[in-house]
C-alpha cells in the first residue's frame, strides 16, 4: 500500500527543501511535538532523527537526499516506533518549480 499527500506552498523548491531538511520545523505542526536529530552534524544517508508525535515516537533513518535538480527529496525509513508499526520507507519530494508541490509517499 502507498499513500500520497500533497500541497501547495508559495515558495522556491531550494526554500522548501530546506524547511524539510531542519526537521525542527515539524514541530509548527500540532501533530509533531518534537523532532531532533540523533546524529551530530548535516544531514546526509545514515543519519538519525527522532520524531515525537501526538500518536507516538518514530527512529528514522535517513537513506537517501537529493538537494538539486528538478527532483529534490528527502527519503528516510522508520527503524524503530512505539507503539511498534510497520516498518517502511518514506520521501518527501520537492518538484523543481515555484508553488511546489511536495508530496509524502509512504509504504
Amino acid at each position: 500500500m502507498s499513500v500520497t499527500i500533497s500541497s501547495v506552498i508559495p515558495a522556491s523548491p531550494d526554500e522548501v527543501y530546506a524547511w524539510f531538511y531542519d526537521c525542527t520545523n515539524y514541530e509548527d505542526s500540532v501533530m509533531v511535538l518534537r523532532c531532533r536529530p540523533d546524529t551530530p552534524g548535516a544531514l546526509g544517508v545514515g543519519s538519525t532523527r527522532t520524531v515525537t508525535m501526538v500518536g507516538g515516537v518514530y527512529h528514522e533513518e535517513i537513506t537517501d537526499t537529493q538537494p538539486q535538480g528538478p527532483q529534490r527529496s528527502i527519503t528516510y525509513r522508520v527503524v524503530r516506533s512505539v507503539p511498534p508499526g510497520a516498518p517502511g520507507f518514506y520521501a518527501v519530494a520537492i518538484p523543481g518549480t515555484r508553488g511546489a508541490h511536495p508530496g509524502g509517499v509512504g509504504d
